[in-house]
């Protein structure tokens, strides 16, 4: 095998990603491509596995695109991800170049149906044509274009062919993504390496403070943009596994912002435009002189700046990073583990994002874990906690997020918020759900019904082709009506159906007003549809049924 090869993946990769595949194959009851589908999605949006499952187009009349992902956190600014997937069961085709048909194929898709209207849908799967819908009701979509294995990459002719149809088809803009990850780069997300221990100079520019005190040492100066994408560029990801937030993709608003100062006329304000970036480490050296001074950092972390550093990297890459970019640095030394998670937490606590883990350690957090704990179940204030121990089945497992989506939509009656708004949950909704009124019981309840009502849908969805998106809606009918979680199967699937009867009255009511503009999503990210719901539960004869 040729050094260029070893570069790409090796065998073991290969089988690195078939364990994490056949692990969540196994889990959800799925066949290993979906399986890898899902594992990518969940590894690198961080959804979960249903909204992932979601996701999937995969099937007959697929017309070359295997998932679509939307970003609802965007709004109508949002983000498109279109995935196109190939999972080979056989080591032997580890180093098959990715299928140029399947490029082909989505190039033909994003012709047909992104770009134009098509003339007729009979050709594309159910699941397709929803998704397509989803689409055309965002205003100002950018779309990032997936391709995926678990093999090599497409061959650089394949590859050329494809950018050159989006430069072209993207007319100067940057609307039109593309991101090809195959063997190598999933191995890494699906199964990251241990930590490493990273050691380099960090070059200063001008003044500089230092203080020393009994909590460590801390310098506190300038480094050149330049000289923060070089530090990128040699150590990659491993940088920021001690950052709680992770990265975001550039198309968020925040790290435009960032691109746009870092390449434009304001380049020279980006010192004072930023927050700048702050490292940890466990010791640094440096000869005192009066500025610009070279200093030696020992198994240093970014902790705080991964959206900062990335995108100045981005910048760097594509040549457009100006000079006189420089960034505000934090670098500390601390003296004990504790506070470095301190440091860790605090520096990040201004963004959403990561509010959950944030919120992880408050004392209502702790008292609801020891009330589950209580009865049996697990509970996962921080995402994926207790991922990867086996003594701890995922029944047992109540995940804070879905958890509080649960309670916000079932025992608060706000279901649209409750999937399309989660991010809020941990934040401007906090305190709302998580306070001394808290039901534990109706917490518990509420994510186990959920759960039941999430994987019955699954059933539904051929006969209803919005059940995957009315689950939490569901979800507040029924709570609304006294079922739980306990309640017979046979009466649970007796409710369901005719909660699901109920809700196809409602859809077939807007298909009629809106016509080709109806969308799925649209409907259910409406606070009002559940008002609309609850209103036709009450007026059919179909109540009695939902009386417990």
């Amino acid at each position: 095998m040729s050094k260029s090869d070893q570069y790409m993946g090796t065998v073991l990769d290969f089988r690195t990603i078939e364990a994490c595949v056949t692990s969540k194959s196994k889990e959800l009851n799925i066949d290993p491509s979906r399986a890898f589908i899902v594992a990518y999605l969940e590894a690198k949006f961080g959804l979960a596995d249903d909204d992932a499952l979601d996701c999937i187009v995969d099937g007959s009349n697929d017309c070359g695109i295997d998932a679509v992902y939307i970003d609802n956190d965007s709004g109508d600014d949002a983000t498109v991800t279109l995935l196109q997937s190939k999972y080979h069961n056989s080591e032997k085709k580890f180093d098959r170049a990715f299928d140029g048909v399947a490029i082909d194929k989505m190039q033909y898709a994003i012709k047909q149906f992104i770009l134009s209207v098509p003339k007729s849908s009979d050709f594309m799967s159910d699941d397709l044509k929803n998704k397509i819908a989803d689409i055309r009701t965002l205003k100002n979509p950018k779309y990032n274009i997936v391709f995926i294995s678990n093999t090599f990459p497409p061959t650089e002719e394949q590859r050329n062919k494809f950018d050159n149809f989006l430069e072209e088809e993207n007319h100067g803009q940057d609307y039109l993504r593309c991101e090809y990850e195959h063997l190598l780069e999933i191995t890494d997300l699906l199964a990251p390496m241990q930590r490493a221990t990273i050691e380099d100079d960090l070059q200063l520019s001008g003044d500089y403070m230092n203080v020393d005190d009994l909590a460590g040492r801390t310098l506190i100066g300038r480094i050149s943009g330049e000289r923060l994408a070089g530090l990128m560029a040699r150590h990659g990801n491993a940088l920021f596994e001690r950052n709680i937030r992770g990265y975001l993709s550039s198309n968020k608003d925040v790290n435009k912002a960032i691109m746009e100062t870092a390449t434009g006329d304001n380049s020279y304000k980006f010192f004072l435009m930023n927050n700048g970036i702050t490292i940890v480490c466990d010791d640094m050296s440096y000869t005192p002189v009066s500025d610009n001074p070279l200093v030696h950092v020992k198994n240093m972390q970014i902790v705080n700046g991964g959206q900062t550093t990335n995108t100045l990297y981005e910048a760097y890459k594509a040549k457009k990073l100006r000079k006189e970019v420089s960034v505000l640095v934090k670098i500390i030394k601390a003296n004990d583990a504790e506070l470095l998670s301190r440091i860790t937490e605090s520096t990040n606590s201004q963004s959403a994002v990561t509010s959950r883990d944030l919120h992880s350690n408050d004392p209502i957090q702790k008292k609801i874990e020891a009330a589950l704990y209580a009865q049996g179940y697990y509970y996962e204030a921080r995402k994926d906690k207790y991922k990867g121990k086996k003594d701890i089945p995922a029944a047992r497992r109540v995940d804070a997020l879905k958890a509080a989506q649960a309670y916000y939509a079932g025992v608060m009656h706000k279901p649209a918020d409750a999937k399309n708004r989660r991010r809020y949950l941990f934040s401007i909704y906090y305190n709302n759900i998580f306070n001394d009124r808290l039901d534990i019981d109706a917490f518990l309840d509420s994510y186990l019904l959920w759960n039941d009502i999430r994987k019955r849908s699954r059933s539904y969805k051929n006969e209803y082709s919005f059940a995957n998106y009315s689950v939490y809606h569901a979800l507040a009918v029924l709570n609304t009506f006294g079922f739980t979680h306990a309640i017979e199967s046979d009466r649970l699937d007796s409710a369901l159906k005719s909660v699901m009867e109920i809700i196809a009255s409602v859809v077939e009511e807007e298909r009629k007003k809106l016509g080709d503009e109806y969308s799925h999503r649209v409907l259910f990210i409406n606070p009002k549809t559940y008002d609309r719901i609850m209103k036709v539960a009450e007026e059919t004869d179909r109540i009695h049924q939902l009386q417990v």
